[in-house]
């Protein structure tokens, strides 16, 4: 009995088995990680190798053009034949299928992801290793959760679980790998904060399985001791480092996906030959640039190392200038290589290379500020700069700024390089969030159809705000700019508006006046008698207009924590029309829903079966489901016996949104608003509190 109160009170049944699932797929993806590793180990080796290896020659000049070739060629074949969504880099595939797959990964997808990348990568294709592990992972975590049959809740944090612990085993960074696949899902600030525990612990697993098989080698990249930030003014450097990476991750955004559009997509040719023909083209750069094949992972150790700039030749004058020019000749150089061998359809990671770019940005810049200043910085800051590089630019193409900066440390294990990693991470982020190399990011999770239904941002957003703004959207209550308190407290007390716009003489929108913002102070006589309109209104809010979406309404409520938001005429951006309330968006969902279920031939979910007319008549009730809540607490809404006349209409789930079906899981601590007719409304209440309340009182 004692042990059950533990289970319970810890909530072990919930968490405790998804955290071993998380564990039973983090030591799957650390397998599968070794693996890979060993395969791309060999193919190296025995193919890439060689050909660099070579005496100069014809044949060595034929095999660094040949190799790319056959890898584009067996990898064409093996992706366009048998799945299609292994082709490119494989992180994009492992985002679109939590957004808009429910998690889903076909099962032929993991070991065709390690093959056909395995084998671009050791033929010499640019490409690095963080986007197929990270779908071998994810494939993983969703074949472990169809066997199961999981939900679609459960299989997506697998599925990031599986991402996190193939990235944090192979790039030996069990933090970061968790941090980025819980980052790398966004285009914004955000991240999927259910799942980052999830992905910690797969994490862990998939490090300790890939360091037992690995032990040698605890850091990706060997630093000499003595790396650190030492010196503040250092940090204005490190800024335009930011500004720079940002600059020129634009230009390989650019590269990329306008050699797929513009060249490869545009070829005569079959898919199953373009990436052949990419290898064809990184063959003929190799001959004068063999640095650009492969990951180019010992190319980075060379420039920390500064073997790089012992390369560039010159006296030591004119040594830094020559280093200057290589390292950033390779910067473009491999931009184009990445380009050719993904964009044409090769199969490869794009980390690897960004790490590659990020550090020859940042090497130039070192060698550029001691041509231009000598004596300016010591030698270790130009290395530091190869490092925050790495970190800055990945940052910004990738939109994760969090992760690249512990990925750096912990791959280099220069913990001492955390404030400049911070500064360049978060400036090449902010400057470069209109582009990304991920297309299926979505900006938020408001955005995300994990998180608002998979159908409810496309039903959202085929909707005008024309569409359902009526007439008694336009029957609203205002106030003039010089009223006083006190006046607009006796407009409260006659209105059911909790929000009041302010007009000036003109009667255009100069503020709004919400009932919480003034609550405090609405009795107070004297600030009634003082204090106009004008004075307390907020000027900066948000508003909507008649050809707006709906989608575009609710994204600006859920960021505001609003419920109600002024309409406003599409021209005239001043012209107060009227509001529009998350109900009306609620109501016009349902009904749309409804409106396609009925054009498919689908039942309507039992719950919205006994659908009733919104008009005055009609009641909102809110209540927050606790553990006592039997008849509430998890079960689908199509199992709970609403009284007759009642709809639920959303669920507030902490931060997240939910539009119901019959489908939908009704959890403690959810937040219901429920419609139903006035004269239901008292038999509605007592259906939701016949079972004991809490200690205060709450519902």
């Amino acid at each position: 009995m004692k042990f059950d109160r533990i289970v319970r009170f810890f909530d072990v049944q919930t968490w405790g088995a998804l955290l071993l699932l998380s564990m039973v797929v983090g030591l799957l993806s650390g397998a599968a990680a070794v693996i890979f590793q060993a395969l791309l180990h060999l193919l190296q080796e025995e193919a890439i190798g060689v050909a660099l290896g070579a005496d100069p020659g014809m044949s060595r000049y034929v095999l660094i053009v040949g190799l790319p070739v056959v890898g584009g060629l067996i990898s064409g074949f093996l992706v366009f034949k048998f799945a299609p969504e292994t082709e490119g880099h494989g992180t994009d595939s492992m985002i679109r299928a939590f957004h808009r797959l429910k998690g889903e990964i076909r099962a032929r997808v993991p070991l065709l992801k390690a093959v056909a990348s395995g084998v671009t990568i050791g033929f010499g294709g640019s490409a690095g290793k963080e986007g197929p592990i990270a779908q071998i992972g994810a494939g993983l975590g969703s074949i472990l959760s169809e066997k199961l049959r999981l939900d679609s809740r459960w299989r997506r944090i697998l599925l990031l679980a599986g991402a996190a612990a193939g990235v944090g085993a192979i790039f030996r960074t069990p933090l970061g790998g968790a941090i980025f696949a819980v980052e790398v899902l966004y285009r914004e600030s955000d991240f999927e904060y259910e799942a980052l525990v999830p992905c910690v612990f797969s994490s862990i697993c998939a490090y300790a399985v890939f360091t037992y098989f690995y032990p040698n080698q605890e850091f990706l990249f060997i630093v000499t001791e003595g790396i650190r930030f030492q010196q503040n003014r250092e940090l204005i450097l490190y800024a335009l480092l930011g500004i720079l990476c940002a600059a020129l991750g634009y230009l390989y955004v650019r590269i990329f996906y306008g050699s797929r559009d513009l060249i490869f997509r545009r070829m005569a040719v079959p898919v199953y030959f373009r990436p052949a023909l990419g290898g064809l083209a990184l063959g003929t750069l190799a001959i004068w640039l063999p640095e650009v094949l492969s990951g180019g992972y010992d190319i980075i150790q060379s420039a920390i190392d500064d073997k790089l700039g012992a390369v560039a030749g010159g006296n030591s004058s004119e040594l830094p200038w020559h280093a200057f020019r290589l390292l950033f000749v390779l910067v473009i150089a491999k931009m184009l290589a990445v380009s050719l061998t993904i964009s044409s359809g090769g199969s490869g990671g794009v980390f690897g290379p960004s790490l590659y770019i990020g550090a020859m940005i940042g090497g130039s810049f070192g060698y550029l500020v001691e041509a231009v200043s000598p004596g300016l910085i010591p030698e270790t800051t130009r290395v530091s700069f190869i490092l925050v590089g790495m970190g800055g630019f990945f940052a910004g193409v990738a939109k994760v700024p969090i992760a690249s900066l512990i990925m750096v440390t912990e791959m280099t294990g220069s913990y001492g390089l955390i404030v400049p990693l911070m500064l360049t991470c978060a400036i090449s982020f902010l400057l470069s969030r209109k582009w990304s190399l991920y297309e299926e990011q979505v900006p938020s999770q408001v955005d995300s159809p994990a998180h608002l239904g998979d159908f409810v941002v496309n039903i959202l957003e085929d909707i005008r705000v024309k569409d359902v703004f009526a007439h008694e959207h336009r029957q609203f209550h205002s106030v003039h700019e010089n009223t006083t308190l006190r006046e607009i407290s006796g407009l409260i007390q006659q209105s059911f508006q909790n929000n009041f716009p302010v007009l000036d003489n003109d009667d255009k929108l100069v503020g709004m006046i919400s009932f919480d913002t003034i609550r405090e102070v609405i009795h107070d006589e004297i600030v009634g008698r003082l204090v106009l309109a004008q004075e307390i209104c907020e000027t900066d809010f948000q508003k909507t207009s008649l050809t707006e979406n709906l989608h575009q309404v609710l994204r600006k409520m859920t960021q505001q924590n609003i419920e109600v938001l002024p309409v406003v005429d599409s021209i005239d951006r001043n012209r107060m029309l009227g509001f529009l309330t998350r109900q009306d968006i609620m109501v016009s969902y349902d009904r749309k829903l409804n409106d396609l279920r009925d054009d498919a031939g689908l039942p309507v979910p039992a719950v919205e079966d006994e659908a009733i007319p919104f008009h005055e008549e009609s009641v909102i009730t809110d209540i927050k489901v606790l553990k006592h809540h039997v008849q509430l607490n998890n079960k689908q809404v199509r199992d709970v016996a609403f009284p007759h006349g009642s709809l639920l209409i959303s669920i507030q789930r902490g931060k997240e949104h939910v539009i119901p079906n019959g489908l939908t899981q009704i959890t403690e601590n959810d937040r219901l608003m429920i419609v139903s007719n006035r004269h239901e409304a008292a038999e509605l209440r007592r259906f939701l509190t016949t079972t004991p309340r809490t200690a205060d009182g709450e519902e």
